[in-house]
């Protein structure tokens, strides 16, 4: 039994601005990355003349001085500390949990950080199966 034949009228259709008036519990697909299962960094390994340059950055595993470097590069920005990790994502259906929440009418000061971002709190749903692809039960 499928959840929509267990719960009736649990979801109802939405109008036309559906994008612009998100709701909590609203189904939509967004980009979700993977857990860290296999760590891996871009590394820079050609440099110019300087040494502050990086012009190419290959993906490498996870090295054993990772976030402890002794040199930065300014051209990316890139301090000592700091590493550029790969993450791969995938687009996924999710739940909307909080929607963007309405702005605070307080303007952005400079040195801070802004006031107003427009970040959505969802859940990912991994055992959703559209219905074009799921299994023909066999017997």
């Amino acid at each position: 039994m499928r959840l929509d034949e267990f719960i009736e009228d649990f979801y109802r259709k939405l109008g036309a601005d559906f994008r612009a008036n998100l709701r909590a519990g609203q189904i939509c697909k967004a980009p979700f990355l993977y857990s860290y299962e296999n760590a891996e960094v871009w590394r820079p390994s050609k440099f110019d003349g300087s040494q502050t340059q990086a012009t190419d950055f290959p993906i490498v595993p996870r090295p054993g001085d990772a976030y402890q470097r002794s040199a930065t590069i300014h051209s990316p920005r890139l301090e000592s500390y700091e590493e550029f990790p790969v993450l791969r994502a995938k687009l996924r259906p999710v739940v909307l949990l909080v929607p963007d929440p309405p702005e605070v009418g307080i303007r952005d000061f400079r040195g801070g950080g802004r006031i107003n971002r427009h970040l959505c709190l969802c859940a990912p749903c991994y055992g959703v199966v559209e219905p074009a692809r799921m299994p023909v039960p066999v017997g």
